[in-house]
């Protein structure tokens, strides 16, 4: 006998509209489906590396990643999330332009 139920008509492409929003908040999802792309590449990785994955988002991951303290990272200075203005004060922080020498 066969136990499977039918569906209302349109809750299946509703939740096949949801699992796509899903995936596009995703970045490692989003480098996944655009593999030539540098920028999603970078931003799955800094994902990656606070803890996400295919099926989970950290909550609060841009932020942690806009706020990311490891500097010895070479993708630091290229990380997604931020604004130019934090890109160039990294960069010059970890090139020590900004460091005084007492």
């Amino acid at each position: 006998m066969n136990d499977f139920r039918k569906s209302e008509p349109g809750l299946e492409s509703s939740v096949n509209l949801e699992n796509q929003k899903a995936n596009l908040k995703n970045p490692i999802l989003k480098a996944l489906n655009n593999p030539r792309s540098r920028s999603a590449a970078i931003a799955a990785k800094c994902c990656d590396c606070v803890g996400c994955d295919n099926s989970h988002v950290e909550p609060g991951f841009r932020t942690t990643i806009a706020e990311c303290e490891v500097f010895d990272c070479p993708l630091h200075s290229f990380r997604p999330y931020t604004t130019k203005t934090a890109h160039k004060s990294t960069q010059s922080d970890v090139r020590g332009v900004n460091k005084h020498v007492s």
